[in-house]
């Protein structure tokens, strides 16, 4: 139910050392004229490849009373510029056999991508050139009501987009982790196309760019072609991070909806590099992954009072301190304080009893297994390695997360539940069925 909330960086696991290794080999560092990076990755296979265009520029780089304006060039970036028409974008990318073309906007960053075969690399370099570099913001009132309505019904009318909206608004007093992605009511109704353009020249500059292309492609022609189209975006320059969100914690707030029940706990925590990211992380899957995992034996299986759980280990972003969420849908007849006792007595346990070293081997192993399988796709290799660049300048940490995450003890586990598995650093929503 929450995997719209997860950033490409849940792909993020541990890789083995082979994997490391060749990764490490294979990872052409790339910078155009104007500053902007790119990280290349050319390897046999079919004729194809898989490119991504990502800006550090999400809804964290709106000001409050203009928020919404980082998703409307999701929006604005398919309605072409001055040399391609309102429909072109699309039409030409799928008369050249174009897949996975599409764009995404988060809290931390905006993304396009595409993937196409290989004898496209300069079609494909004009074309997202043209999107990131050259929008004309047309029919943006147009698109304005589309976002509003696109609202109405993912946030609004949606009974888990809704909780989604609740919990970082009870979570994150202030600052960029505090307002709706899509944007406020208000501040949209409010937005014109002279906003967008400001926040374009301001924001969509080579300083803020990441791209990354992985597949079956010539180097040389590739290093040529990006610079010819992408050299000539303007370098500007990157800009300081706000101010991370104020937590909030002993927090409760009940909610009505004609929906199912749910409940979802988020606990405050820091993000990368800090060391107890990658504890968390492991805390998250011994929790939640698989049919063994500690919450769905108990939960689902064993007490059966729970239809689902699931859990992330970074919502709603990475760039500033995040929270681990669990949610809880329970059956029917299941009050939320059988749901939190379980919960409770689970957590209880990470903080005193020592995990065994067969059960903390099967999750890294699980995790190993899901890194594994993303490298081996052009296009999940290519937005991670866009996205470790965009939010830590540095990709590489794909490579030494293995190392933490092999470093991680029982011990370690231990001190990190009872660190940040509190309740004063607690926020919880509970959805009652009731209302609209």
């Amino acid at each position: 139910m929450f995997t719209r909330c997860l950033l490409v960086l849940s792909l993020i696991f541990v890789t083995s050392s082979a994997s490391a290794f060749d990764l490490a080999k294979n990872v052409v560092e790339l910078r155009l004229s104007n500053g902007m990076r790119w990280l290349l990755v050319s390897r046999p296979g079919a004729p194809v490849f898989s490119g991504v265009v990502m800006l550090k520029v999400g809804s964290a780089e709106e000001v409050p009373g203009k928020t919404g304006l980082a998703h409307m060039f999701e929006h604005m970036a398919f309605k072409g510029s001055a040399e391609l028409g309102p429909n072109e974008v699309w039409e030409v990318m799928a008369r050249n056999g174009a897949s996975d073309l599409n764009a995404f906007t988060a809290k931390d960053m905006t993304a396009y991508h595409a993937s196409l075969p290989n004898n496209r690399l300069k079609l494909w370099s004009y074309v997202m050139s043209q999107m990131v570099g050259s929008p004309v913001f047309r029919d943006f009132y147009t698109e304005r009501s589309v976002v509003l309505e696109e609202l109405r019904m993912s946030v609004e009318n949606d009974p888990d987009g809704f909780v989604m909206e609740e919990l970082v608004q009870q979570a994150f007093a202030d600052g960029p982790y505090h307002w709706s992605t899509i944007g406020f009511k208000e501040d949209l109704e409010g937005l014109t196309d002279e906003d967008a353009a400001a926040f374009h020249h301001q924001h969509y500059v080579a300083a803020n760019m990441v791209g990354a292309l992985v597949g079956n492609f010539s180097l040389p022609q590739a290093k040529q072609t990006l610079e010819h189209f992408f050299g000539s975006i303007p370098a500007g320059e990157s800009h300081a991070d706000a101010p991370p969100s104020k937590a909030r914690g002993g927090v409760r707030k009940k909610i009505s909806r004609d929906a199912e029940p749910l409940v979802v706990y988020a606990y405050h925590k820091p993000t990368f590099p800090d060391p107890d990211t990658y504890t968390m992380e492991a805390i998250t899957s011994l929790l939640c992954d698989g049919v063994s995992s500690r919450l769905e034996l108990q939960l689902i299986r064993e007490e059966k009072i729970a239809r689902s759980v699931s859990c992330t280990s970074n919502f709603p972003g990475l760039r500033f301190p995040n929270v681990m969420t669990i949610a809880v849908q329970p059956l029917n007849g299941i009050s939320f304080q059988t749901i939190e006792k379980i919960v409770h007595r689970e957590i209880e346990k990470l903080k005193i009893q020592p995990v065994a070293d067969a059960e903390l081997a099967r999750v890294l192993s699980q995790l190993e297994s899901h890194f594994v399988y993303s490298l081996e796709d052009n296009m999940h290799l290519a937005m991670n390695l866009a996205s470790f660049e965009t939010l830590f300048h540095d990709w590489k940490m794909m490579i030494s997360y293995i190392d933490h995450m092999r470093s991680i003890t029982p011990s370690m586990i231990q001190a990190a539940a009872q660190k940040y598995l509190t309740n004063d650093r607690r926020v919880t929503i509970e959805r009652q069925r009731g209302g609209r």
